[in-house]
């Protein structure tokens, strides 16, 4: 079984080697993270900028502060990151099938459950990868523009936020082996996303603890206004939805014909 794995973990890790995939995102997070570190620091004489070139007034801000950047920061990536997280886990999931590989890879005796361990474990890797690439870039502009950063704080957020990522990643899994199609699967993937962030918005009964609410439970970390109770409970009922959906997929893949 370890040879099966090894062998599967370094077929999937050529997926992304041998395409932009893994590019692309760590790209991505640089950009995104150096962006917001500038954006925050000089949103006011961007504003002020804009309001001169329109003959109006400048406007008196308060100084920034590394808070702005934090906001900058997750508007940023909850917009454009998990985005691009979607689209590559759904394809990465989509292309043995696809490309009709299933046929001579379980022709070796690869247990199918073990297939679904190697692709899950492998796409989280490289969005962790390009998500503490993200940080870093992030941490640096923030000591250079801000002389200060809360470094455990900001790395709790980043946790937590991943946590959410790869919960969308395994929707994405049990979608693409449900439905058989890409598109299909891309769509419901957006559509679970933008219906956990509106639910992130409610805060009665069990919807308090969906997994949405973590998008905003891990900035309120930052700015040390979390509930750690509510937070608990809702990393265990996201990990505890990760898990059933975990195993709904490899149920479905089982049953999978293979053609």
């Amino acid at each position: 079984m370890r040879k099966n794995l090894h062998a599967l973990l370094k077929y999937d890790f050529y997926y992304f080697i041998k395409t932009p995939r893994i590019l692309i995102l760590s790209v991505v997070a640089f950009l995104l993270s150096g962006i917001s570190a500038l954006t925050g620091r000089y949103f006011n004489e961007l504003i002020n900028f804009a309001l001169k070139s329109e003959g109006m007034p400048p406007v008196e801000f308060d100084p920034p502060t590394i808070h702005t950047a934090y906001e900058q920061f997750f508007s940023q990536y909850n917009q454009i990151f998990v985005l691009i997280v979607i689209f590559i886990a759904v394809l990465f999931f989509a292309f043995d099938m696809s490309k009709r590989h299933y046929p001579l890879i379980f022709s070796h005796d690869v247990p199918r459950w073990l297939y679904l361990v190697s692709k899950l474990l492998v796409v989280k890797l490289v969005v962790f990868v390009a998500l503490a690439v993200g940080g870093l870039v992030f941490m640096f502009y923030g000591f250079i523009l801000f002389e200060k950063i809360h470094v455990l704080r900001f790395i709790g957020a980043l946790m937590i936020y991943y946590v959410y990522l790869a919960f969308l990643m395994i929707v994405g899994a049990l979608c693409v082996y449900a439905t058989k199609s890409q598109f299909t699967s891309i769509i419901i993937v957006l559509a679970v996303y933008f219906a956990f962030s509106l639910l992130s918005m409610v805060q009665a009964g069990v919807f308090a603890y969906m997994p949405g609410h973590l998008l905003n439970q891990g900035f309120m970390l930052l700015e040390g206004t979390v509930r750690r109770g509510e937070l608990l409970i809702t990393l265990l009922v996201t990990l505890g939805l990760s898990f059933v959906l975990g195993w709904l997929t490899a149920v479905l893949f089982e049953k999978k014909a293979l053609l």
